[in-house]
């Protein structure tokens, strides 16, 4: 019975999940990349592991539009392209190699992901880095409300 109610719900329940660093909060992101845990990013629904993957992957994508770039993003994008190019590819040929290089960019996605979500910016806990921010600007923030943006344009200024 339990069975059954799971597929009910994977199916017949509309999924949501955060779109935008906007909206996502910054307790969530830090959860993210401190434990790589990418659960929060689904606010209600299923959503395999793969798509929580790419979830994260658009959301690590706009930090960097909004925040800037390094050479760990540069890379981020050549990898980005390596998997649409070879599957690309793999779509228009359908033949074995074909397959191969599209397994093997598509794992090399997922072994960045993996490793990106482990590495923070810093050793320093969330609640140390609010407490400056809070100092700063003289507000007391919320980081199950303050969305990930934000945090992110508030740190920029204590750093300025």
């Amino acid at each position: 019975m339990s069975e059954l109610l799971t597929i009910w719900n994977r199916f017949f329940n509309k999924r949501k999940h955060y779109t935008s660093i906007k909206k996502l909060p910054i307790l969530i992101w830090w959860e993210i990349t401190e434990k790589s845990n990418l659960d929060g990013l689904a606010i209600r629904g299923y959503y395999s592991p793969t798509e929580l993957y790419s979830i994260y992957t658009e959301l690590l994508q706009e930090y960097y539009d909004n925040f800037g770039t390094t050479e760990e993003y540069e890379y981020f994008v050549k990898l980005r392209f390596e998997y649409a190019k070879s599957l690309a590819n793999f779509i228009a040929i359908q033949d074995g190699m074909s397959k191969q290089f599209y397994l093997l960019a598509k794992s090399e996605i997922e072994d960045y992901n993996k490793k990106s979500i482990k590495k923070t910016e810093n050793n320093e806990s969330l609640t140390d880095i609010l407490v400056q921010i809070e100092k700063q600007y003289g507000f007391q923030i919320d980081e199950s409300k303050l969305s990930t943006y934000k945090f992110y344009t508030y740190l920029k200024g204590l750093k300025a």
